[in-house]
């Protein structure tokens, strides 16, 4: 705050937020949101006292949000995960997600979708910034994508009599389970 005071030998700053000081030129940093008119009281030597206001500043919050999606695991690429967020304190939110796979988007909408190209493990991140360009980032889900088995079955033999005995063998790329 620039004081523009003259013939003043003390001042008296107020906040708006419950705080003040004496300090000639302050510089105050607000730790919480709201609306706040800042009063300065100047006295000269004499104890005269003059008083003025300067107009209310706006403080928005940094919003505070929410993020979930479908699931947290697949066992193939072909799902298109659902991302969905919300911000409890702030309307108007632009939302830009990263899907820790190197694709980020952009959206005012509070859900998104993402496919993945490949299998692994991936910590998506959302970041919710309101006009003002007040921001929240958190971690969503970390996702997993795992790989597919690779399964063949075959029988030694397709038709006979009764009674009929058939052998099957089973090939994967993972373990089986009996």
């Amino acid at each position: 705050f620039q004081n523009l005071s003259s013939n003043a030998t003390d001042f008296l700053w107020d906040f708006g937020d419950g705080n003040t000081t004496n300090t000639t030129d302050p510089i105050y940093t607000y730790t919480s949101s709201g609306t706040h008119v800042i009063n300065l009281i100047a006295i000269n030597a004499n104890g005269c006292t003059s008083s003025k206001s300067i107009p209310a500043i706006n403080i928005d919050p940094n919003p505070d949000i929410t993020a979930t999606s479908d699931v947290q695991s697949w066992c193939d690429t072909n799902h298109l995960f659902i991302f969905n967020a919300a911000a409890s304190n702030s309307t108007n939110v632009n939302w830009e997600w990263d899907f820790g796979d190197g694709s980020t988007t952009n959206t005012n909408l509070t859900t998104t979708n993402h496919q993945y190209n490949s299998t692994g493990i991936f910590n998506v991140y959302v970041s919710g910034t309101t006009p003002l360009g007040c921001v929240d980032t958190i971690l969503v889900e970390t996702i997993q994508i795992y790989e597919e088995p690779i399964s063949s079955i075959s029988v030694d033999q397709q038709s006979g009599c009764e009674p009929f005995d058939a052998e099957f063998s089973i090939q994967s790329s993972s373990i089986l389970n009996n």
